[in-house]
Formats: C-alpha cells, sequence, structure tokens
C-alpha cells in the first residue's frame, strides 16, 4: 500500500465534484487543520465550488485536529 498523497486527494475531489455535475449529494469528511497547517487544497475546492464547510469539532489528545464536513446541498 503506498498510502494518501496529494495525487490520491485530487482524484477525490474531482470525483466528488463529477458527482455534483450529476445532480447528486455528497458529505465529505476531511481534515482542515493538523500541526498548525491548513489544507488549503481542500478549502479552495470548498471555496471554488460554492460548497458548504461545517466545523464538526476538534479530535485528537496529542495532535489535536480540526474536523469539517463539506456538503453540496
Amino acid at each position: 500500500m503506498k498510502g494518501w498523497g496529494i495525487t490520491e486527494e485530487i482524484e477525490m475531489l474531482s470525483i466528488l465534484k463529477q458527482i455534483d455535475q450529476l445532480g447528486y449529494k455528497f458529505m465529505l469528511s476531511n481534515v482542515i487543520e493538523h500541526n498548525g497547517k491548513r489544507h488549503e487544497l481542500l478549502e479552495a475546492w470548498v471555496n471554488e465550488n460554492n460548497y458548504k464547510m461545517i466545523d464538526a469539532g476538534v479530535s485528537g489528545w496529542r495532535y489535536a485536529k480540526k474536523e469539517v464536513l463539506i456538503l453540496n446541498y
């Protein structure tokens, strides 16, 4: 297994955009901030497509991560 990287992330966001363009609803759970780094690719994608980003809280006891839900409805 090679893991998850930027290539896989871009592919997933592309598939979700196709789902949206076909008129289907989706909800994505993702991390927007971790170790002081912001997920700028995700944030830009949400803004460009006018999707909703809902704060889902903070998880992780050692390294807190801010989780969000992304919806196209």
